[in-house]
């Protein structure tokens, strides 16, 4: 072999070695259209979640390709998430996430499971609260606690929108914190969350389990009286004379979240791309406010982060859905 063959394959092989390496190392970022797939309708709590975002990356240019919501609601969310599938390893399509897309899985509702996602952030999340009328004879959690512990069955409480999700849980396990069995608990779902207000506020329902941002303005009218949030802290603002689960005797603290993730199979560059600008959104004062606005409390977690938060998550709710006999 030749001194020029030996170098020309030497400059093969460094070729090889820069292209192959240089994949690795390359800097994804978007070159199209981005799409938000929201599973819900436009104007629900994750479709509102979604748009601040994107406001926030047009207003300051946080993100320069165009951004679409694509509401796709139906299927307890089995529909987006179908969509989102179509598109494994392209990073070009994210997907608000909730507590119904765990639940889900776990009641047989969607065959969607983590493994076909890849967790992005944690955005957000609004502790779960229990309201009565304003002129109802309860009046704190340890009135109810006293209530159901001689009469299981003398407390009816509403929520929306199904069996199983972050209501139901919070619920049930408030019910079991006091030595009772929460198949027992008497429950009515409504298909909307001011179908379940109505319903409270007019006696027909004794207990409201909804959240902060679902009873602001009812709360501040005094039309609803908060009995307690299942938070480890007390709120700030509006509602931080509201006790804590925990003041009240009972070791409950439970929330109704909210994140962003992608489809399966996405690259670490890519990944590193959406951490980074998702860290930069939710630090933003404009961020901040808009969760303030709507009684939301900010709390960002990055991929690997919301990836462990996702399956603690699964595991609570699938005991929670195994012990009420719902899981399958």
């Amino acid at each position: 072999m030749t001194i020029w063959a030996i170098c020309a394959r030497l400059a093969m092989v460094v070729v090889t070695f820069t292209h192959t390496n240089g994949g690795v190392a390359a800097e994804w970022k978007p070159e199209r259209n981005v799409e938000i797939i929201v599973g819900s309708a436009p104007g629900s709590g994750q479709d509102v979640t979604a748009r601040q975002m994107q406001k926030i990356w047009q207003d300051n240019g946080f993100l320069t390709v165009p951004q679409i919501i694509v509401n796709k609601p139906g299927a307890g969310g089995a529909i987006g998430w179908d969509y989102l599938a179509r598109h494994a390893g392209d990073a070009h399509y994210l997907a608000t996430v909730s507590p119904p897309m765990l639940a889900n899985q776990i009641l047989g509702k969607t065959r969607e499971t983590l493994a076909d996602i890849t967790p992005l952030a944690l955005l957000n999340q609004t502790y779960v609260t229990f309201s009565v009328k304003s002129d109802h004879v309860l009046k704190s959690i340890g009135e109810l606690t006293q209530r159901l512990t001689k009469d299981p069955f003398s407390v009816t409480f509403g929520f929306a929108t199904a069996l199983g999700n972050a209501m139901h849980v919070t619920g049930a396990i408030y019910v079991k914190a006091l030595g009772l069995d929460a198949r027992e608990m008497k429950t009515v779902v409504f298909n909307a969350s001011s179908t379940a207000m109505t319903n409270v506020m007019g006696g027909h329902v004794d207990v409201l389990i909804t959240t902060f941002s679902t009873i602001g303005s009812n709360a501040r009218a005094g039309k609803l009286r908060v009995l307690g949030v299942a938070a480890p802290n007390r709120q700030v603002g509006t509602f931080a004379n509201v006790p804590t689960f925990r003041e009240s005797g009972v070791d409950v603290v439970f929330s109704n979240w909210l994140g962003v993730v992608g489809a399966k199979s996405l690259t670490p560059s890519q990944i590193a791309y959406w951490d980074s600008l998702l860290a930069k959104t939710t630090s933003s004062s404009d961020w901040q406010k808009a969760m303030a606005d709507v009684q939301q409390e900010p709390t960002y977690l990055p991929s690997q982060e919301m990836k462990r938060f996702l399956e603690r998550e699964r595991e609570q709710y699938r005991a929670v859905l195994t012990e009420l006999r719902l899981s399958k």
